[in-house]
């Protein structure tokens, strides 16, 4: 029985969007939803010969997941004897090298759909319009037989796909139709395609996804999409088949434009608005036939290449990006409900972003009307390498959305010359099939970074890369998505300046550059987050908090793990709004994409990489109005880098710039302050939540006019020398710049720490007691035993005769096994008396950790450090970098920072912990006796993998694609 549809038309490849909508109807279908028999192989579809049914019906078998629909299948009397996901297995801590993808026990193989349904006759007949089925999705191969005869076969997920029924094999009234699914790898460009939707929980995702359809089309319109013109002027309406038609333009209701055409037709955009993020505007478009009337919205929009840099709509813009991975913890497959985009679009645009890239997944329909309607630009990026004909599927399917862009082939896969002609193809598809740009890879390997010896000719300067590869690729990409060797994400901190980045734009060939995958920190795990996550999810069944706390639990850390969580969230933030201006400052970088907004657990098991946990809640201590201080339109930048301490009572000089894709300004007003924490060294719990509501009181400020601040460049507007009041004590200020226009204001601030020169006891480091102090950096396990039995009070700054391991400022890197994630000093413990902290290592401590030890107690001794420092949950261990006990009638303070030369903080503590040591107060409560402390040294090192993980994830089956030795050079 048929029956008429009025929910979408029939395009080429994928034009087949939810969102398209028809008053008359284009096309009669017949559902193929519902009820179907089915029957199991463990094994891809070979031959024509299908197994035996059975009998066995499944309720609701399309659209569905297999992996969703076992209930279903035991319910129906089918074995469950299935074979499982080949990449499955539990993960168990601690793990001390590569961490795995988080994979789940999905069924693997073949599963064959048999179902009838019924055709009017006068479908059937010769000479009657053709007829297509129509997938919404299926993973990752489909065979399709119809009446015993074989009519297509199609390899590929990414997008929805039509496949035609020839004429001769329907029949008027009762047909069969028999599909085979099997979810084995599909081969692309150069090997097995490969994304985020095909590694580890989604490799063995398999079924019919998708909505299924026998349609009739009633006349030849399709493939409608909208493209503007370079210089803006026109846009032009692009409608296949030949047929005549008129067609409408609306605006809310009223039509603005009507017109006769049986093809192509351009308009000017006179009168029209332009759509961007912050002004989505679309129109409705509307083609009508005898037969029916077509609905579509679209937008008039224009990203192009302006040298380095970007103009949309005629205008300056930075791209403000994240990185979509593909993590749904609610539903594990992308959820079809745009209501759900619509809330991560906009959180995204709260936060201010204005860009979102894809990361090796095409998203379903609704997430992309989502970003249509709410305004986020959007950067398209296939699984590595699909073949061309899924390229093209990608490309119909998504330029009907006028926030997508920006299209690419992949992530972090090697470019070699095989690969450069793959790449010049798809990219005439794209210039010739949209108006948008074209990114080769994003990161690419083999051009920019990890380079073959003897095969990728190499240019030294500005850094090592491969200059012919790159100009040849600039012949025909509009832009690259750039690794940057890792200066805005694994080496944020340490390695590199804004000026090195600006230095590195002579590399790229004159075109516009993002930085891919930005800052990639981690929080420590959020156990609360457990409790979020439906009771039967199967991220739950795969270890991801119970093995945490398991392994915590056996540490004797458990109690700590909220503290680390809480604590590490603060140091990420920092670390998180450091990359970010360092980036904003390189004037020739044209954006970024940022790993990440949220937790994405399923990437190297517990990848808490998110600013928000995974359900778009921020982390404790962030908030909106920090964010957007460094992730606007406008964002203003002080030359403090990462060094906060100051001396009291001094000067420090510091220059101001504003990185400004807002409106130009004129006469605007540069104000700085210096604002001061309300009294009171240390920290104490109570005391800090009263300080909360405290004043912070103003100590210094300037002001200055800035006559012209341009749009779309780094602008300097000024320098002060910023004093420093004196005082006896450390204290807490914040740097405060705004710069103020008429009505609007931007604003920044940065933490600063005074420290004055220590007026207390002071020793030279070469083991000679200072009062009743022995004050070393180093000693022998039996020389320190010697001395606590003797009764001595030693003052250990280094890790001496214990296991240790380096410690730096830059937070641990998600989802790995080495590293620190989380500080936490104690509360109220007078050795850092006068210290200003927020009982967790801030910027104040960032010298005093760059080339520290984390030493380790990981023998059977009381844990309660003066400061703890935490390392990554894979592997936890026992450390601290200040700790102090009583063995036998002695005293033992160990610090392990590293007190680094011309740093106040440094000069500061050193001092005070001498006088601590030596005074009344050095009193640790920890007893241990000699055998203890014996045990604690001799005890075996324990370390995870140092990261070795480079924009390259073992995990990944094309992650070294072509790098071994058949790689063409």
């Amino acid at each position: 029985m048929t029956r008429t549809l009025t929910t979408l038309a029939c395009f080429a490849f994928a034009a087949l969007l939810r969102g398209a909508e028809f008053e008359h109807g284009i096309y009669d279908a017949v559902s193929l939803d519902g009820e179907w028999e089915m029957a199991y192989r463990p094994y891809a579809h070979e031959t024509v010969d299908c197994p035996e049914f059975n009998g066995v019906r499944v309720a609701e078998a399309v659209p569905g997941c297999w992996e969703d629909m076992l209930p279903a299948f035991r319910a129906s009397g089918m074995k469950d004897e299935f074979r499982v996901n080949p990449l499955y297995k539990l993960q168990r801590l601690p793990i001390t090298d590569w961490a795995d993808d988080t994979t789940l026990p999905n069924i693997y193989g073949c599963f064959y759909y048999r179902r009838a349904f019924e055709v009017d006759a006068r479908r059937a007949v010769a000479g009657a319009p053709h007829a297509v089925l129509a997938f919404e999705g299926v993973r990752n191969q489909v065979h399709v037989w119809i009446n015993g005869k074989f009519v297509a076969f199609r390899a590929g997920f990414s997008t929805p796909f039509e496949l035609e029924v020839p004429q001769g094999i329907l029949n008027g009234g009762t047909n069969e139709i028999v599909l085979a699914v099997s979810n084995n790898p599909n081969l692309g460009y150069c090997d097995y395609v490969s994304g985020l939707a095909t590694r580890s929980v989604f490799r063995s995702t398999g079924g019919v996804n998708g909505k299924l359809e026998l349609r009739f089309p009633r006349n030849g319109l399709g493939d409608v999409y909208v493209t503007t013109a370079e210089d803006l002027r026109t846009f032009t309406v692009h409608v296949a088949g030949g047929v005549p038609f008129t067609y409408e333009i609306s605006d809310g209701g009223d039509v603005i434009a009507r017109g006769e055409a049986g093809g192509d037709f351009t308009l000017s955009t006179e009168g029209y608005g332009f759509w961007s993020p912050e002004n989505p505007k679309r129109y409705e478009l509307a083609l009508a036939t005898p037969q029916g009337v077509y609905r579509q919205k679209f937008g008039i929009r224009r990203l192009v290449a302006d040298g380095e840099k970007f103009r949309l709509n005629g205008r300056p813009v930075y791209l403000r990006g994240v990185t979509e991975h593909c993590y749904f913890p609610a539903s594990v497959h992308a959820p079809r409900d745009i209501g759900y985009y619509r809330m991560v679009a906009a959180r995204r645009k709260e936060l201010g972003f204005n860009f979102v890239r894809f990361h090796t997944f095409v998203p379903p329909a609704e997430y992309l009307e989502a970003t249509d309607e709410l305004g986020m630009l959007v950067h398209m990026e296939s699984p590595n390498f699909v073949p061309e004909p899924e390229f093209a599927a990608i490309v119909a399917f998504a330029r009907l959305h006028p926030s997508v862009v920006i299209y690419c082939t992949g992530n972090e896969t090697r470019i070699d010359r095989l690969a450069e002609a793959y790449l010049r193809d798809v990219a005439d598809m794209v210039h010739a099939r949209t108006d948008s740009l074209f990114s080769p890879m994003s990161a690419m390997r083999g051009v920019e970074y990890q380079l073959m010896p003897g095969k990728d000719p190499t240019v030294e300067r500005p850094f090592p890369h491969n200059a012919e590869r790159m100009a040849r690729l600039a012949e025909f990409c509009d832009m690259f998505t750039s690794y940057q060797l890792g200066l805005t994400s694994y080496e944020s901190l340490n390695c590199g300046t804004s000026a090195d980045l600006d230095a590195w734009g002579d590399a790229y060939c004159g075109r516009p550059r993002t930085s891919h995958e930005i800052c990639i920190d981690s929080s420590y795990v959020d156990f609360g987050l457990e409790k979020m996550y439906p009771p039967d999810s199967p991220f739950l069944k795969t270890g991801l908090f119970s093995e945490p706390r398991r392994m915590l639990a056996e540490k004797g850390l458990m109690d700590r793990a909220d503290t680390y969580f809480r604590n590490s969230c603060e140091w990420m933030r920092r670390i998180r709004k450091f990359t970010f201006e360092k980036l904003r400052a390189a004037d020739r970088v044209a954006g970024y994409d940022f790993l990440g907004d949220i937790n994405t657990h399923w990437h190297t098991f517990g990848y808490s990489v998110g600013m928000m946990d995974e359900f778009y809640r921020l982390k404790p201590g962030e908030t909106v109005e920090n964010i957007l201080r460094y992730n606007s339109a406008a964002v203003l930048l002080s030359d403090l880098g990462s060094d906060f301490n100051v001396r009291a009572g001094g000067k420090k000089r510091v220059k101001f710039s504003i990185s400004n894709y807002d409106d130009e300004a004129r006469d605007a007003t540069l104000r700085v302050s210096l604002v001061a924490c309300p009294e009171g060294g240390g920290f104490n719990a109570e005391r800090q939540r009263s300080r909360e509501a405290e004043k912070w009181s103003e100590v210094w400020k300037r002001e200055s006019a800035c006559p012209h601040v341009p749009c779309g460049e780094l602008t300097r507007l000024g320098e002060f020398d910023v004093e420093v009041p004196a005082s006896e004590m450390p204290r807490k200020y914040l740097l405060r710049a705004q710069l103020a226009c008429g009505r609007s204001a931007v604003e920044n601030e940065w933490e600063v720490y005074a420290f004055p020169k220590h007026a207390g006891r002071r020793t030279e480091d070469k083991g000679r007691t200072t009062g009743a102090v022995r004050v070393v950096s180093d000693i022998s396990r039996d020389d320190l035993v010697a001395a606590m039995e003797h009764g001595d009070r030693v003052l250990l700054l280094g890790s001496g005769p214990f296991k240790s391991l380096p410690t730096t400022y830059r937070i641990g890197m998600a989802g790995r096994t080495s590293g620190n994630f989380a500080t936490v000093i104690k509360d109220g413990h007078p050795a850092l008396e006068g210290m200003p902290h927020g009982g967790f290592c801030g910027w104040q401590f960032r010298r005093l950790m760059e080339g520290g030890r984390a030493v380790q107690l990981e023998a059977e001794v009381p844990f309660d450090p003066i400061v703890d420092i935490a390392s990554s949950v894979k592997m936890p261990i026992r450390q601290a970098m200040m700790c102090e006990y009583r063995v036998g009638e002695g005293r033992l303070l160990v610090c392990s920072f590293a007190f680094a030369e011309g740093d106040p903080a440094s000069e500061w503590l050193r001092a005070r912990l001498v006088d601590y040591a030596s005074g009344d107060s050095f009193e640790p409560a920890a007893r241990l006796d000699a055998v203890q402390l014996r045990a604690v040294v001799d005890a075996p090192l324990l370390s995870g993998e140092l990261n070795r993980n480079l924009a390259r994830n073992p995990n990944d089956p094309s992650s070294d694609v072509r790098a071994g030795p058949l790689a063409q050079p």
